[in-house]
């Protein structure tokens, strides 16, 4: 988008490549960076050997080589879109890259933004109220990358793609009890039945940590 409207990248492109590898890729790439004798040699080329990386690697050379593979990856493959998206938006469409910069991170999770796309239903007995300041002290305590998974669990994307999230409340027995995302609708289902704030806690992380979470399409 940088390229797109300004005709050049402005972003840190080692920044960007780590987040546009996979989850698995990241940890051994920020591993290789943080202390680059801590990471098995031949696990750290099998991963850029997914990008076509044939140069050999060293501690002091790995952040450029990485940029490379960035430009490469985010930039060069993308010329032939790019290049014809310019024809059509030339004149048509102005931002200037502080604005462009400022939509991104708007749409990056933080507690707060989180909790204001919260939409309770506006009587709610005692219960439904504790377990709202349950799920809101919840949010209060997750960093980007597991408010980045609830985002994902609620709404299909680990950003904010939504205006709102219409939390409702459902009976649960104790043992089927445990949250429910309906991403189609950005609806949370959530029992109300929880008796105090590490039970509603140690719930929903074992949802979120599972990372296998089944959809049923009808």
């Amino acid at each position: 988008m940088e390229d797109l409207f300004h005709g050049s990248v402005c972003s840190n492109l080692l920044e960007s490549i780590l987040q546009y590898a996979s989850i698995q890729d990241q940890d051994i790439l920020k591993k290789s960076l943080e202390d680059f004798s801590s990471v098995d040699p031949s696990e750290l080329m099998e991963v850029l050997e997914n990008y076509e990386c044939r140069k050999m690697i060293k501690a002091e050379t790995l952040p450029q080589i990485l940029k490379e593979i960035a430009h490469k990856e985010l930039v060069q493959k993308h010329r032939y879109v790019i290049d014809c998206w310019k024809q059509v938006m030339h004149g048509k469409v102005n931002i200037a890259h502080d604005d462009l910069l400022a939509r991104y991170q708007a749409l990056r999770p933080n507690p707060r933004r989180v909790q204001g796309l919260l939409d309770f239903q506006e009587v709610m007995t005692s219960k439904q109220q504790e377990v709202e300041n349950h799920l809101r002290r919840y949010l209060r305590e997750l960093d980007e990358d597991h408010l980045g998974k609830f985002l994902r669990f609620t709404t299909g994307s680990d950003i904010i793609t939504c205006t709102k999230i219409q939390v409702v409340f459902t009976k649960m027995s104790d043992f089927s009890r445990r949250p429910i995302g309906h991403t189609c609708g950005f609806v949370l289902e959530v029992s109300d039945s929880y008796d105090n704030f590490p039970d509603f806690r140690s719930e929903f992380n074992a949802v979120l940590e599972s990372n296998i979470w089944v959809m049923d399409i009808v």
